[in-house]
C-alpha cells in the first residue's frame, strides 16, 4: 500500500486500472419493475454473459453482464461482471463493482472474494485478507482458500515488519530522550 502510494507497483501486483465511470452500475433509482420483455432481454443478457465468462471471452461477457445490470441490477451480477474485470485484468473496475454489490447485499460472499482477489492484484493486502476472510466466513470454497493463504502470510509478514519498524522507532526516541536527560542532569 505504501509503495502504491509512492508510485512504485509491488512485484506479482499490478498498477492500478482506470475506472470508467459510464459502466452502468444499475437502472436510476426508482426505474420500477421490469415488464416482460425487459425481463427476458435480462435473462438472455445474463445467459450470454455465462457463456461468454465460460468461454473465456471476458469482454463480452462484460457486456453482457453490462446489458442485464442497466436494466436490473443484482449483487450477484454485479459480482460475476466483477470477476469478468478480474480476468481483463481490470481490478479497479471489479471493486467498483463489488462496493455497489455489497451496497445492494452486504452479505455477498463472492462481492466479498471477487474484492479480496482485486486487492490481491493491487497489492493491498489488508484490505484483501479482510475482504476474503468475510467472504469465507459467508460461504467457504477451497480455490478462494488458497488465495485466502496466500494474502494473509502476505499481510501477516508487512504487519510484522510495520510493528517491529514501530517497536524500534519508540525505543530510538527513549533512548533519545533518555541521553538528553543525562546530558541536562552533567
Amino acid at each position: 500500500q505504501e509503495a502504491e502510494a509512492a508510485g512504485e507497483v509491488e512485484e506479482g501486483c499490478q498498477a492500478p486500472d482506470e475506472v470508467d465511470e459510464s459502466v452502468s452500475l444499475g437502472p436510476p433509482a426508482g426505474a420500477g419493475e421490469l415488464d416482460d420483455a425487459k425481463q427476458d432481454a435480462m435473462i438472455d443478457a445474463k445467459s450470454a454473459a455465462s457463456e461468454a465468462l465460460a468461454d473465456g471471452n471476458y469482454e463480452k461477457a462484460v457486456a453482457k453482464f453490462s446489458e442485464a445490470i442497466a436494466l436490473s441490477a443484482s449483487a450477484l451480477t454485479l459480482a460475476k461482471r466483477a470477476n469478468a474485470f478480474i480476468k481483463l485484468g481490470r481490478p479497479c473496475m471489479a471493486i467498483r463493482d463489488c462496493d455497489a454489490a455489497l451496497s445492494i447485499n452486504p452479505d455477498s460472499a463472492k462481492a466479498y472474494k471477487v474484492r479480496g482477489v482485486a486487492n490481491r492484484m493491487l497489492g493491498r493486502w489488508e484490505q484483501a485478507s479482510k475482504d476474503l476472510g468475510q467472504g469465507m466466513n459467508i460461504d467457504f470454497d477451497d480455490a478462494t482458500a488458497e488465495v485466502q493463504k496466500l494474502v494473509d502470510a502476505k499481510w501477516h509478514a508487512i504487519r510484522e515488519k510495520k510493528l517491529k519498524a514501530e517497536a524500534d522507532e519508540r525505543e530510538a526516541k527513549k533512548q533519545a530522550a533518555l541521553k538528553e536527560q543525562q546530558e541536562r542532569l552533567k
